[in-house]
């Protein structure tokens, strides 16, 4: 809500996937405090974080949807920053935000804000000037809603060796938008810090997890 953006054109969807802690209790105090901004959406049951966008997907009203995730924040400009080669140019159907590392203390905080260096600021500066982004990071993304009405379905129920799948969700909808025939974009100084893992068994984990998808995805 501090963001540098239009605030009637601004509609914040905070969906709770069947969280057991705090999270449906901060999500209604916002909701309450913003009533005419944040919309708060319970899930009854934990479903993943695939079947939670897309109930957010389905009440979303603006001509862009954006995404967030709960344990990253974004910059007062990003918003504005992330949006604008959309608003510039038709070809664009999906834009990627600028991850950074949000809690810097520490040794794997440190390995990964050099790793987020490396896959953003070149990786991915390099994949948009094809306009070929290959992954629109689920911290902070940005898509036009007309092309995620048309594929959210089916994305919803994706399956890869007839296992359902609950992981790469962000790098599934890129596909989609580019099978579609749209550009996707890197858009550097719109900037979102996200939390990394302090420890090893986390961070191989969440390896692990990425590996996978690329996997999935690039086949």
């Amino acid at each position: 809500m501090a963001s540098d953006y239009p605030r009637g054109k601004l509609e914040i969807l905070c969906i709770d996937d069947g969280s057991a802690g705090e999270t449906s209790a901060w999500i209604l105090a916002a909701a309450r405090a913003y009533p005419d901004h944040v919309v708060a959406l319970h899930c009854p049951q934990n479903r993943g974080k695939r079947e939670a966008l897309y109930e957010g997907f389905g009440r979303a009203h603006g001509d862009v949807i954006v995404t967030v995730d709960s344990d990253s924040e974004v910059l007062p400009d990003a918003l504005r920053k992330l949006v604008s080669p959309i608003a510039a140019d038709a070809r664009v159907g999906a834009v990627a935000g600028n991850v950074r590392v949000l809690n810097t203390d520490g040794a794997i905080p440190e390995m990964m804000d050099v790793l987020f260096t490396n896959t953003f600021e070149f990786v991915r500066v390099t994949q948009s000037e094809t306009g070929a982004v290959l992954c629109c990071p689920g911290a902070l993304s940005a898509y036009r809603r007309d092309l995620v009405m048309q594929f959210k379905a089916r994305w919803s129920q994706e399956t890869f060796l007839g296992i359902p799948s609950t992981i790469g969700e962000d790098r599934a909808m890129t596909n989609h938008v580019l099978r579609l025939g749209y550009q996707v974009k890197f858009q550097s100084d719109a900037v979102v810090l996200t939390t990394v893992p302090l420890r090893t068994r986390q961070l191989s984990k969440m390896f692990l997890r990425w590996a996978r998808s690329d996997v999935r995805e690039s086949l």
